[in-house]
């Protein structure tokens, strides 16, 4: 077995360049614009959600001003699979209220947190 060579890795990541950007152009051209009310609902479930996460993230670090009832550990796990990114869509400088929690270090404490109430 032996190396590969870089110009064997440049014309494998030059083909796959060209494939993934004729594929998305062909997918993304037939789709119709988004219309002007999508936008105003779009920013207010972004706002809802941000809201609720920030409740959450609250709640489970046990600030002032939460809930003094603990998250049910299933709460916990759902919302950790239903938060997808892994919480990294809030890393691009936290601009995008789009992650239930902000940064993946937070979306690790909370897989540990799970755990370990979970057993």
């Amino acid at each position: 077995m032996q190396m590969t060579r870089p110009g064997t890795l440049a014309g494998i990541f030059v083909v796959c360049a060209i494939v993934a950007w004729l594929s998305v152009r062909a997918t993304f051209t037939n789709l119709p614009l988004l219309p002007i009310t999508a936008v105003p609902a779009l920013g207010a479930l972004a706002i809802a959600e941000a809201a609720v996460g920030r409740h959450i993230r609250n709640r489970l670090t046990g600030r002032k001003g939460s809930a003094t009832k603990p998250v049910a550990p299933i709460a916990v796990a759902r919302l950790v699979a239903l938060d997808g990114s892994g919480g990294h869509r809030a890393d691009r400088r936290r601009l995008v209220p789009g992650a239930l929690l902000p940064g993946a270090t937070a979306a690790r404490r909370l897989r540990r947190r799970v755990r370990a109430a979970t057993g």
